[in-house]
């Protein structure tokens, strides 16, 4: 059940609990349980109506049954569209040299529980480049970044966003890089549009 260098492509996926939950599960013995998942490829995914995460990329546990979670090395994304999610829209935690491209997600957060809502959520110990990213409506932030290192987010387009009204459509924290090797965080926004609604950044 665990695996490495892989590629999941041209998939349309309609009511689940989580279209796509990509992670490891440390177990004590397991030895390919500790290791790094690397070299993912993710492109032309479709996901819509997911109870929980339209996609859960990377164990959000530092920890888990007393074992340190390994990271994802080397993630690339290419065109992922959400639509619908119970939770997040897309989840991304512990993963390094992340590229990804055209994110889309339009209604995260629709059953409204708590600390799940965004957009896109890009967690502890991520870093990479981030473009061409789409939000559109959910209950609280478009994005939320807890990335590490030099990280960098371009071209952004977050519309009617933050609809419990006390939400920040872009919700930025320093977090730890759960000692991938992502170091102090030096995240970069370019070119980030807000259309509609009264809470921005």
């Amino acid at each position: 059940s665990y695996c490495t260098d892989f590629t999941i492509e041209n998939i349309d996926i309609d009511q689940c609990i989580s279209g796509i939950r990509l992670k490891n599960d440390p177990v004590a013995g397991n030895t390919a349980s500790l290791a790094p998942i690397k070299n993912v490829v993710i492109q032309n995914v479709s996901i819509k109506n997911s109870n929980n995460e339209g996609a859960y990329i990377g164990q959000t546990k530092a920890e888990l049954n007393g074992l340190k979670t390994a990271p994802i090395i080397g993630l690339k994304i290419e065109g992922l569209h959400i639509e619908n999610s119970g939770w997040d829209g897309i989840q991304i935690t512990g993963a390094i040299n992340v590229i990804a491209n055209n994110l889309t997600v339009v209604n995260p957060g629709i059953s409204a529980t708590g600390a799940q809502m965004s957009g896109i959520a890009i967690q502890d110990g991520v870093v990479g480049t981030f473009t061409n990213l789409y939000v559109k409506g959910g209950p609280a932030a478009g994005i939320t970044d807890f990335s590490a290192g030099k990280s960098s987010f371009t071209n952004v387009t977050l519309k009617n966003c933050g609809q419990n009204g006390s939400s920040s459509w872009i919700f930025i924290d320093n977090r730890p890089d759960r000692g991938f090797g992502g170091g102090a965080k030096e995240t970069v926004y370019t070119n980030v549009k807000f259309i509609g609604g009264p809470n921005k950044a």
